[in-house]
């Protein structure tokens, strides 16, 4: 029983002694951490936008943090028959697909795509 409880004493002891050796204690720590909340927080300026058309409307801000485009896309189909009698088909033009592609980057990490198109069956997104 004796040689139990010097064991957990000496565990106990071995543990207490890696604690003070620890480099970093809690109070240093707190100290720390109050000290950078006390520091007033600094906001980053807004960045400037600039547009220009290249394949869609093109986005990106002078920091490069957001880059953007949005575009469109029409699909259509026409056919032309050469009128010869009166009983002959008349010219025809469909527009089977349009679509809208709005597309950016955030912080260079976050990316969306967005892509709703219009067809004479219906819609989807």
């Amino acid at each position: 029983m004796r040689s139990r409880v010097r064991g957990v004493f000496a565990a106990l002891l071995l543990c207490a002694a890696t604690a003070a050796a620890e480099p970093d204690p809690l109070e240093s720590r707190v100290e720390r951490l109050e000290r950078s909340s006390a520091e007033p927080e600094k906001k980053p300026e807004p960045g400037e936008i600039g547009f220009w058309f290249d394949r869609g409307l093109r986005m990106e801000s002078r920091d490069g943090g957001f880059t953007g485009r949005i575009g469109a896309y029409v699909i259509t189909q026409s056919a032309a028959y050469p009128r010869l009698r009166e009983s002959d088909k008349p010219d025809s033009f469909a527009i089977k697909e349009t679509g809208i592609e709005i597309g950016a980057r955030f912080a260079g990490s976050f990316e969306v795509f967005i892509s709703p198109d219009f067809r004479t069956a219906g819609s989807r997104l």
